[in-house]
């Protein structure tokens, strides 16, 4: 099944097991708008004395609904980013076409006030000093792209927030959006571990997962189809090797309004 392909194409030993417990496994992006319903996190990099987390997309790390028919059960949004081929498939290229990478900085929660939706603020959903050495509640998450880890072209705020009582197994995925001086949460979803560091099901999240995924199919992304875009990617040659992809992204979608 998907989450077991993505543990198991993931663990890299020597590596993921450096990683902290609570991060390794497989988490279903719950509640997430886009057609994103898996990430890992156990093939990246821990640097404990920074207490960051270096992750970058690669094979089996992340997985989409496919765009073949098929649909989970009531998904995020409506749909709409299920329903519009053309926005899934747009969602599916979009991280591979700019070789994203994330770094996750951890440190104590600021324990923000909790606010009526749509407003919210960064740490509401962590408890309030909570994240102390060696403990982990609270990040600050930034999206790269090509390789430029001191800079974020993310719009604006991204964290991981861990709600109490939860074991490490659920997590808030704050998006924050700063309009006008005002806060807003509009899309933040949960991050919630289906598979646990030894590959075990997390329970009840697991059969929660399970029920909802149905008999819908998942996309991993694991190697470019072009075979020119690699040799171009190792000789920097960024531009051009973001424009073969991308040929062959409006190849296929179904309308030309993303291209």
């Amino acid at each position: 099944d998907g989450p077991r392909l993505a543990y198991e194409c993931t663990f890299v030993p020597g590596l993921s097991d450096q990683i902290p417990e609570k991060l390794r496994g497989v988490f279903w992006m719950k509640g997430n708008i886009m057609n994103e319903e898996l990430v890992v996190l156990q093939n990246g990099q821990w640097f404990p004395e920074e207490r960051k987390l270096i992750m970058p997309l690669s094979p089996f790390n992340w997985a989409w609904a496919a765009i073949d028919g098929t649909m989970p059960k009531n998904p995020p949004g409506h749909g709409k980013f299920y329903k519009d081929q053309g926005m899934a498939r747009y969602t599916m290229t979009q991280l591979v076409t700019n070789q994203t990478g994330f770094t996750f900085q951890f440190s104590k929660c600021p324990g923000a006030r909790r606010m009526i939706w749509p407003y919210g603020l960064p740490g509401h959903a962590c408890e309030k000093g909570s994240g102390e050495p060696p403990e982990l509640t609270y990040a600050d998450l930034k999206a790269h792209f090509w390789g430029e880890m001191k800079d974020s072209d993310q719009n604006g705020q991204y964290t991981m927030e861990l709600h109490p009582n939860t074991d490490g197994n659920s997590w808030l995925r704050g998006i924050y959006t700063k309009v006008f001086g005002l806060s807003y949460d509009l899309t933040s979803y949960n991050l919630v571990r289906i598979l646990d560091g030894d590959g075990n099901p997390v329970e009840p999240y697991h059969s929660e997962y399970m029920n909802y995924i149905g008999d819908a199919n998942l996309a991993f992304w694991y190697n470019y189809t072009d075979p020119e875009v690699m040799p171009m990617l190792k000789k920097e040659r960024l531009r051009e090797a973001w424009n073969l992809m991308w040929e062959g992204y409006c190849s296929q979608v179904p309308t030309p309004d993303y291209c």
